[in-house]
Parts: structure tokens; C-alpha cells; sequence
């Protein structure tokens, strides 16, 4: 739908902004494996997308930076944006060490995009013990799913924004 926005803008006179929740050529390069055509499609997106937007919505100053470096975004149009992590003011107190690492995966267990094997894998690696705990819309089932020795999962039942501010607190990643 990129194409019709994009067409519409000139004859509309309207102005078109983007939200980028990632950076789609660095999550390609680092991150996933997909075909072919679906690489060339996604970037072919990511192209126009910064290069005919009248301004693009960014939520870090590192993600700002890699538009500017690598992809010759112009400074103008990029806005740094609050992701609202914290309007509640909830904040993370660091003196509680414990023996475990305590982290938050947010997503379904079948997504093949969150990278929940990808996770699982890279916790393999930790030598200490891990509680990790998940998170999604939806009530999720350990299906079939190999579990690291040092890994012990909860799947948390679905929470409203307050509560899963809350969880975030409690959890060290």
C-alpha cells in the first residue's frame, strides 16, 4: 500500500510520516533469515519509505544515527520520539542480586520473528541460572519446546499495559 500513499501524496497535497520500529536492512543483515524475494521486497519498502516520507518518527538516537550514516537519511527529517516506556513512572530498583537472571520476552512462542529459538539458543550460552518469563495477547502453551538445563520458563497469563509495566520492573532484562 506503500506505492498508493506515495502517489496520493503529490495529488493530495498531503504529508505522510512514518513510525520505524526497526531498522528493516539491519535487522536483515544481523538478524533474519528469510528468501530472497522477501529481502529485496523489505528493502524495496525500507527505500521508499525513508526516501518519501516527509518525515520519519524514530525511537532511538542510535536507530538516528544509522539513518544518517548508512542510508544518507537527511537530519531534517528525522524526529526522535518517547517510546512511552515510563508515563507511569514505575522504575526498575537494581539492588536486589540474586543468583538468577530474570528477563521478559514479550510475543507469541510461534512467531517465527520474535526469534524465541534464537533466544533459547543464546541463554544456552549463559552459565547461570535463567528465569524467563513470556509474555503475549494470548494465553501460551509449552508446546514441544526445548527448555536449556538453565532455563526455567513461565508463561505469564496476558496483562493490561499497568500490570505488564509492572512485570518489566520485577525482570533485570
Amino acid at each position: 500500500y506503500y506505492l498508493p500513499i506515495f502517489l496520493l501524496k503529490n495529488i493530495l497535497k498531503f504529508t505522510v510520516t512514518y513510525l520505524s520500529h526497526s531498522i528493516i536492512s539491519y535487522s536483515l543483515k544481523n538478524f533474519l533469515q528469510i528468501g530472497c524475494y522477501q529481502k529485496l521486497r523489505l528493502r524495496t519498502i525500507e527505500r521508499l519509505v525513508l526516501k518519501y516520507s516527509d518525515s520519519l518518527q524514530i525511537l532511538s538516537k542510535v536507530e538516528a544515527r544509522f539513518l544518517i550514516k548508512y542510508l544518507k537519511v537527511k537530519n531534517e527529517k528525522i524526529r526522535i520520539v518517547d517510546n512511552g516506556i515510563n508515563p507511569f513512572r514505575f522504575k526498575k530498583e537494581y539492588i536486589n542480586n540474586s543468583d538468577a537472571i530474570k528477563i521478559i520476552f514479550i510475543g507469541s512462542l510461534n512467531r517465527k520473528e520474535k526469534s524465541f529459538d534464537f533466544l533459547l539458543a543464546a541463554l544456552t550460552k549463559i552459565n547461570k541460572k535463567i528465569l524467563l518469563n513470556v509474555y503475549s495477547y494470548h494465553k501460551q502453551e509449552n508446546e514441544n519446546l526445548w527448555i536449556p538445563p538453565n532455563v526455567q520458563l513461565n508463561l505469564g497469563n496476558p496483562l493490561n499495559e499497568v500490570g505488564l509495566r509492572k512485570e518489566f520492573c520485577k525482570n533485570d532484562l
